[in-house]
């Protein structure tokens, strides 16, 4: 079994030119959607660079509790999604 979720892993990673979506980060049974976006959000952009992941980011930025840092990268990745500019 562990082998075959390492490989979708993987799998999805390649997809995802090493952007690692949040939906491969969490397991939903054990964390609440605000708790995934606020450590997706701490670990940004690390992880949640996929347009998708970026839109929920930038919706919930009010509040997440993350440095002014994070928040800017949020606000910037988002800018360059609106623009055409990143996939």
């Amino acid at each position: 079994m562990k082998k075959a979720a390492n490989h979708k892993l993987e799998k999805n990673f390649a997809q995802t030119n090493g952007m690692v979506s949040l939906n491969l980060f969490w397991d939903y049974k054990k964390y609440s959607n605000a708790k995934r976006i606020q450590r997706a959000a701490m670990f940004f952009p690390q992880i949640g660079r996929d347009k998708k992941s970026v839109i929920e980011l930038y919706q919930n930025i009010d509040t997440l509790n993350i440095p002014s840092g994070n928040k800017r990268l949020i606000k910037l990745y988002h800018e360059l999604i609106k623009k055409g500019e990143l996939p």
